[in-house]
């Protein structure tokens, strides 16, 4: 009995691990934390949003590394970029990075919004200049 045991164990746990659509936490691989999802979950329906809008491209940039968390180009062909703010509360931006946004956005040629986002309301678009 003891040596049946044994062998399901191997095998239940080699499925773990060979499956392709086991969950993350099944395959030994740390999950994102809350935050994080509902912030990334935010900027893909926010370029899903532009490209049903018109746009010619939109996209993340990775990891949002940068100032800013998304860029498109818009069916007249003006580039644009956006930082997302998502909260299901009431969305925040420091005055270090509103600063460090408002000087990004007077050194570039292209329009550059500031979009926050509270759930089930509206987005609020703000023009940084």
């Amino acid at each position: 009995m003891r040596f049946l045991v044994q062998i399901t164990v191997i095998i239940v746990v080699s499925r773990l691990e060979t499956c392709g659509n086991t969950p993350r936490y099944a395959r030994g691989i740390s999950l994102p934390n809350k935050n994080y999802l509902s912030g990334r979950l935010y900027e893909q329906r926010f370029v899903s949003q532009r490209l049903r809008s018109g746009a010619v491209v939109a996209k993340r940039f990775y990891a949002s590394r940068g100032i800013t968390d998304v860029y498109w180009v818009d069916d007249g062909g003006t580039y644009r970029e956006a930082q997302l703010k998502y909260s299901k509360t009431a969305p925040y931006i420091s005055k270090a990075e509103r600063a460090e946004l408002e000087e990004y956005a007077r050194k570039m040629p292209f329009p550059v919004y500031l979009v926050m986002k509270t759930f089930r309301q509206p987005d609020d678009w703000e023009m940084i200049r």
